[in-house]
């Protein structure tokens, strides 16, 4: 964290000074607070970061060298240069060839694409607005969903046999409280943390519920690209009216440092946002990260991501296969980084983190995947089989087992 929490942000936070949306948002836990401790000793399957040889730091080293002596200073002044410029039609390019961007939607690149989702909700939500996840989502978006309305209803999604759209009808059509939905967030591929993926029917359902109900569908499309077998075409690509927004990044496809992202969406939304994005972008990564784009073949540069984590989300299903208790439950991952684990109710989740960090492996409890308060003892946690070696993950893996055991009172493999 980059600033200094005070120990009671209620009591201390001044209305002279915070607005009542500020005052509303210190009610909940600090971001980050899902973090989990390191040290050298411990075993990372925490933490959704690329694995280290597949961030092509060499490689950026010598793009900016090489922009610099075609374009000197000008990637470092105020409005970047012809090669800072090109990296928002290359993302153009991209959306278009791949339906992801009608002719009347328009693109705002952002940093990361978690700015593209808080400038979304700083134009369309208040605190009256009620936003619609899945149950568990990215824990991030809940944390930017907490800062504009205290509406958030996550619907049960953790497993391949709910029936989402199901569940989303009988709340549209059951629900009485009169707060207007404004959004749907959605992982429709290799969602984080559960890994899942919506049928290509389920896709369709969204986009037709959307209209019907008149809210927008925020798709973020992070892990997209990373897909181990045939590929469902984005909710997005199904988009003809406008009632879609889609989220994008190179932070899983070359490096979470650059937070290089973007959203397209139709164009009344999207110059909104863009009024209120004031930061004037990174003109010196996009750059560098253009230069880098005209050096490789980014397509080839995909299909061996996707091989490498293809190998290791096998031996990481291995892994569990083999060392987890029998009531632990898991689906096989079809792309992406992580791996959602369910276990039963009589394993208490304190006991199990507990044993786990003193075991030296770490993992983020489920619990942090839903709205604050909605599910403060749920038994499930999330792993991530992309950023350890496959040695050490094996081994995180026997070590987490080792953990479940020891809270069961059932003896070691």
């Amino acid at each position: 964290m980059s600033h200094v929490q005070s120990e009671d942000p209620i009591r201390n936070a001044s209305k002279r000074w915070l607005n009542q949306r500020a005052v509303d948002a210190l009610r909940y836990p600090v971001p980050g607070s899902w973090l989990q401790p390191m040290g050298d000793t411990w075993i990372n399957l925490a933490s959704g970061y690329p694995f280290p040889n597949t961030v092509p730091g060499r490689e950026f080293a010598a793009a900016m060298s090489h922009l610099v002596d075609i374009e000197g200073d000008r990637p470092f002044q105020y409005a970047g240069s012809p090669t800072s410029n090109d990296l928002t039609e290359w993302v153009a390019d991209r959306m278009r060839k791949s339906r992801l961007m009608r002719q009347e939607d328009a693109l705002l690149m952002t940093q990361g694409s978690i700015q593209g989702l808080d400038l979304l909700c700083r134009v369309t939500l208040d605190s009256e607005s009620v936003v619609i996840t899945q149950g568990p989502t990215y824990m991030e978006a809940l944390e930017i969903f907490h800062n504009y309305t205290s509406h958030v209803v996550a619907l049960p999604c953790d497993r391949p046999d709910r029936d989402f759209n199901e569940m989303l009808t009988t709340y549209l059509t059951s629900r009485t409280d009169t707060h207007p939905i404004k959004l749907l967030y959605l992982g429709s591929s290799f969602q984080n943390p559960t890994g899942l993926v919506m049928s290509w029917e389920m896709r369709q359902a969204m986009v037709t519920l959307a209209m019907q109900y008149n809210f927008l569908i925020v798709e973020d499309g992070a892990y997209d690209a990373l897909y181990f077998g045939t590929p469902i075409p984005p909710i997005k690509t199904l988009d003809t009216r406008g009632f879609v927004v889609y989220l994008g990044t190179l932070s899983k496809t070359i490096a979470p440092g650059l937070r290089v992202g973007w959203a397209t969406g139709p164009s009344p939304l999207l110059d909104a946002m863009a009024r209120w994005k004031k930061d004037l972008g990174n003109p010196v990564i996009s750059g560098i990260t253009r230069q880098y784009l005209h050096s490789i073949n980014y397509d080839a540069r995909l299909d061996l991501l996707r091989e490498q984590y293809r190998d290791r989300a096998h031996l990481a299903h291995e892994a569990l296969t083999h060392f987890m208790p029998p009531d632990v439950l898991w689906d096989a991952p079809l792309g992406g980084f992580y791996i959602w684990l369910r276990y039963p109710d009589r394993i208490e989740s304190t006991d199990l983190l507990d044993k786990a960090r003193s075991l030296g492996v770490s993992y983020v409890p489920g619990q942090y995947f839903y709205p604050f308060a909605a599910a403060p003892h749920t038994q499930k946690l999330r792993i991530c089989f992309s950023y350890e070696t496959p040695p050490r993950m094996e081994e995180g893996i026997r070590r987490l087992a080792r953990a479940f055991e020891q809270t069961l009172g059932t003896p070691h493999l």
